[in-house]
C-alpha cells in the first residue's frame, strides 16, 4: 500500500470516529424517560419553544391596530395540520369579535337610552339590554375579513396568528335594524337625536350604494 493511501485510510478513520462521537454525544444529552433529568430536559425544551414563538410573534397581534372606522381583532391557535390551524384561529377570532361588537354596541345603546329620556323607563331599558345581548354571535358577524396572517412550525404542529378586521358600519346597521324589530322601542328610542342621525346616516349610505348599482 502506498503512503498516500495509507494516509487517505487515517484521515478516513478519524473523520467517521468524530462523526460517531458526535451521535452518541447527541444521543447521550437526551436523559432517561421518566427521570428527573428528562422532565427538566423537557421543560427546557418547552421554555426554548416558547421564547421561539415570542420571537416571531407579529406586533399586530401584541397590539392590535385601532381605528374610527373599523374594529381589529387577533387570535391564535395550534394544529398539526397547517390550514386547520388558520381555521381554529378565524373562529377563535370570531368569537372575539363577536364579544368585542356585543360589548362595544351595547354600550352605545345605553347612551341612546339616555338620550331618549326614558332611562327611568325600566321595562324599556331591560327591551334594549335583550336586544343588545342578541345583535352578535360568531356566526353572524358576516363583513369580516382576515387582514394579516403568520404560520409558526411549533413542536405539535404549526401555530398560526391572524388578524381580523369589521367595518364598523357593519355593526351600526346591524344595531339600527336589530332595534326596528321592536316598533315600541324603536319609536321611543328615536327620541335620542343621537340614534335618530345614526338611523337617517345609514338609511342615507343604503340609498346611495343602491342608486350606484
Amino acid at each position: 500500500m502506498k503512503i498516500d493511501d495509507r494516509e487517505h485510510n487515517l484521515v478516513r478513520n478519524a473523520v467517521t470516529a468524530v462523526l460517531l462521537s458526535s451521535v452518541l454525544v447527541g444521543c447521550s444529552s437526551i436523559p432517561e424517560v421518566g427521570t428527573p433529568a428528562f422532565s427538566q430536559y423537557k421543560k427546557e425544551q418547552r421554555e426554548e419553544q416558547r421564547v421561539e414563538v415570542m420571537e416571531e410573534m407579529p406586533d399586530w397581534f401584541m397590539e392590535p391596530p385601532v381605528g374610527d372606522d373599523y374594529l381589529y381583532v387577533a387570535a391564535t391557535a395550534i394544529s398539526p395540520d397547517l390550514q386547520m390551524s388558520i381555521d381554529k384561529a378565524v373562529m377563535d377570532g370570531k368569537t372575539n369579535l363577536a364579544d368585542r361588537l356585543n360589548s362595544l354596541m351595547s354600550g352605545k345603546l345605553k347612551r341612546y337610552v339616555e338620550g331618549s329620556g326614558n332611562v327611568e323607563n325600566i321595562e324599556f331599558v331591560q327591551q334594549m339590554e335583550r336586544i343588545s345581548q342578541s345583535l352578535f354571535t360568531d356566526v353572524n358577524t358576516s363583513g369580516y375579513r382576515v387582514t394579516e396572517k403568520k404560520l409558526i412550525k411549533v413542536q405539535k404542529g404549526y401555530r398560526a396568528f391572524v388578524l381580523i378586521e369589521y367595518p364598523l358600519g357593519n355593526a351600526n346597521y346591524v344595531l339600527v335594524e336589530g332595534v326596528k324589530k321592536n316598533q315600541k322601542a324603536h319609536a321611543k328610542l328615536r327620541a335620542s337625536k343621537a340614534f335618530a342621525a345614526l338611523e337617517d346616516e345609514i338609511e342615507a349610505a343604503r340609498g346611495v350604494t343602491k342608486n350606484s348599482k
